[in-house]
């Protein structure tokens, strides 16, 4: 499948992606925000694991947890190794990864629409990844989860397990909410007549399980963890709002993020594509788990690996019935296959 229409057009977005990028790479860098902290902290980070490493250290539990993110602070090491310094190499890996991520969404969304709402899909990433830059120093891993996500959702639609279990553990060692994936992957290949998707899901599994506990095991971070206490930070934050009610709250900004795709694909399920709607019921379990646990409504950062799913169901539930020419149905009939076998059609 031709990626872009024409070489003119090719050349066309990556001009545009390229100016996003910049801005989305400048918009992170709010006057609350000192470029060079993210930066060092992520040396702070990587030399605490690949150095002097803190298992059983004194330290931050939340600094050990962090420190348990290896990839982009080992990014970092290859344009600093070439004498690039250190904020100048957080800088150049973050804008290249805002980069593309905004390349694979469009290549992504390719699967299933033209250039025109392929693009009009990116956008929609574009102007709301703003929302989730709320911390008073940049987050490098919701650009490279993006990918990671976008990544293994085509595998999964493409039934490329093997590919699955690579970018499970690549994103690992990123983040640890890649469990989300396995989970994905789950609700996309459940049968309940047959036991064959339990390899993929339990191998795609333990490649995120394994990572994760030799990762946490060497920053001695096993008794450390974020987590636990999201309901009661969101429904602090909330009850701001009984205080001082406006809508730039931004323990809503979770909301904000999808919008309306948050309910639409929902809305208009019938339009959906099989393969849409397996991952559609998977979502709910997901929010569940962000409000009650795991997830601060005031961090929508770490829902961005939602994006690949909600933003074509959205446009399917908005296009579907009014311009059916920008839409691939060859690839709707085909993974509308075995949806019965968990979710009425």
């Amino acid at each position: 499948m031709k990626v872009f229409a024409t070489i003119r057009t090719r050349w066309a977005f990556l001009f545009v992606y390229a100016f996003l990028a910049l801005i989305i790479g400048w918009a992170s860098l709010s006057p609350r925000i000192m470029k060079p902290d993210g930066a060092r902290l992520q040396q702070t980070l990587w030399y605490n694991l690949a150095v002097k490493g803190t298992s059983g250290s004194r330290e931050d539990p939340v600094v050990r947890i962090h420190s348990s993110r290896v990839l982009f602070p080992f990014l970092m090491q290859v344009p600093q190794a070439l004498g690039v310094a250190a904020e100048h190499s957080f800088s150049l890996i973050r804008l290249l990864s805002i980069f593309l991520a905004l390349m694979i969404s469009h290549w992504f969304l390719l699967h299933w629409f033209d250039d025109a709402l392929a693009f009009a899909g990116t956008l929609f990433m574009a102007a709301t990844l703003p929302l989730t830059f709320t911390e008073w120093f940049e987050i490098p891993t919701d650009f490279v989860e993006i990918i990671i996500f976008t990544l293994g959702i085509w595998a999964i639609y493409r039934s490329k397990f093997a590919l699955v279990c690579v970018l499970t553990l690549i994103g690992t060692l990123s983040r640890e909410s890649t469990a989300v994936l396995p989970f994905f992957l789950f609700f996309s290949v459940f049968e309940r007549k047959s036991l064959k998707w339990l390899l993929p899901v339990v191998s795609a599994g333990l490649c995120w399980l394994i990572p994760l506990l030799i990762l946490r095991w060497w920053v001695g971070a096993f008794e450390a963890h974020g987590y636990g206490l999201g309901i009661r930070h969101n429904i602090e934050g909330l009850s701001q709002l009984l205080m001082n009610p406006h809508p730039y709250n931004n323990y809503l900004f979770w909301i904000y993020l999808f919008g309306a795709f948050w309910i639409l694909p929902y809305l208009r399920w019938k339009a959906q594509p099989g393969f849409f709607k397996r991952l559609l019921v998977a979502i709910p379990f997901v929010v569940i788990v962000y409000v009650v646990v795991g997830g601060y409504f005031n961090e929508p950062r770490e829902l961005v690996n939602l994006y690949p799913i909600l933003v074509p169901a959205g446009l399917i539930a908005l296009f579907a019935d009014f311009h059916k020419e920008h839409m691939r149905h060859e690839l709707f009939d085909k993974s509308a296959s075995g949806l019965d076998e968990i979710v009425p059609t």
